[in-house]
């Protein structure tokens, strides 16, 4: 394999990406009242958001069926976050999920409205090795759906609490 070389490998990648140069910023609905900003330095762990595209089938002469694309589907956004010691993070996403529940959209609320006061929007930041942005993906029209257990144990004095929110999303959005 007299073409494949090492430094060819390495010239094509470049400098590779990595795992860990990252933040995230919420942008919380102003009905909920939250002014904390220090989401960016408790994110612990996140992700590029998936999506996937469905498949519609057409039925084609001769039995045959065709495939097409169909919808744009986005997978619900899941992230683990640190628990300060004034637990505010904690405390607004509590404060989100009790203003949506409070406001009962489940209900006839969004007949025929389109009130989205409870929706936020999530960037998730890729950054390079100095901190600069690569890319970012922005999660439009999201809200908590799941607020995690914080575990709690006379047997761990040497972590640090930390607990995981699920989000949905309407759609993605890149810069």
């Amino acid at each position: 394999m007299a073409g494949l070389k090492l430094s060819s490998f390495k010239g094509a990648l470049g400098v590779a990406a990595r795992p860990n140069n990252f933040y995230v910023d919420i942008t919380f609905p102003n009905q909920v009242g939250v002014t904390n900003t220090n989401i960016r330095y408790l994110c612990k762990t996140a992700a590029i958001p998936a999506f996937s595209v469905g498949v519609v089938e057409i039925p084609h002469f001769g039995g045959r069926k065709m495939k097409v694309p169909g919808d744009r589907t986005f997978a619900e956004w899941t992230a683990t976050f640190i628990a300060d010691e004034k637990m505010q993070l904690h405390k607004d996403m509590e404060a989100w999920l009790q203003y949506i529940k409070a406001s009962d959209y489940s209900q006839e609320d969004l007949a025929g409205s389109d009130t989205n006061d409870y929706q936020g929007t999530i960037s998730v930041i890729h950054t390079d090795q100095s901190g600069s942005d690569l890319r970012t993906y922005n999660l439009e029209n999201a809200f908590p759906t799941e607020l995690a257990q914080l575990d709690l144990s006379y047997d761990n004095f040497d972590t640090i609490a930390e607990y995981s929110v699920t989000f949905q999303y309407s759609h993605l959005t890149t810069e």
